[in-house]
């Protein structure tokens, strides 16, 4: 990904996103037809720091971003996330403030007052998307769910905690999601890229989405 984006080649980088979001399509459903999801049934009753994962030691691992900020690395070197990616987000992040009028069109709604729209996004990495809804979209709320530590202090580094509208939630999404719940938070967008989780994983995240997107006039 990176050599064909270095070299402008963005139809190689098109193919590998797709062969990417393919394979782990169909990953989940091998998953499922052996027997796998039971797994997931199993850790309802675990907390969720025992809750199963492809990396079940990420969250303690240090990890380290590339000195040109392209890369985040693990201890294993695995990529949690690469520059490559930045067309796909801008992507991503179009369409979760598509339904949301911009900043500067006049119009009244009955779901935000002020026509900005409000985001959340479940993991940070490089910032990509976030940067990208900062500038771009100006969301009048940008909540910023974020759980490994080394990831939550580069984004204090850099002063994420000062952007407007930004409200950073340092844990992890099992326990940050029922609290935002509970305070009746709402978005009109949400991104979800987490490292090291399961595919049963991000079904059990799109069962809360009900309750935080805005509901539809």
């Amino acid at each position: 990904g990176n050599y064909a984006t270095d070299n402008n080649h963005q139809r190689c980088v098109d193919l590998l996103v797709d062969a990417g979001v393919k394979a782990e399509l169909i990953l989940g459903c091998v998953e499922v037809t052996a027997g796998l999801a039971q797994t997931a049934v199993d850790n309802a009753s675990l907390s969720v720091s025992e809750q199963s994962s492809t990396k079940p030691n990420y969250l303690t691992q240090s990890l380290r971003y590339t000195p040109d900020s392209k890369q985040l690395l693990d201890e294993e070197n695995d990529a949690v996330m690469m520059e490559w990616e930045r067309p796909l987000m801008k992507l991503h992040a179009q369409i979760i403030t598509s339904q949301v009028p911009s900043p500067n069109h006049n119009t009244n709604t009955n779901t935000n007052n002020n026509t900005s729209p409000r985001v959340l996004n479940v993991g940070f990495g490089l910032g990509i998307i976030d940067s990208i809804l900062q500038t771009e979209h100006l969301p009048s709320l940008h909540v910023i769910i974020e759980a490994h530590p080394d990831v939550y202090q580069k984004m204090i580094s850099d002063h994420w905690d000062t952007k407007p509208g930004v409200r950073i939630e340092f844990g992890k999404w099992q326990t940050v999601v029922p609290r935002l719940m509970k305070e009746g938070v709402v978005f009109d967008g949400i991104f979800f890229d987490t490292y090291g989780e399961r595919y049963e994983d991000m079904k059990d995240f799109q069962a809360s989405l009900v309750d935080l997107l805005v509901k539809p006039d």
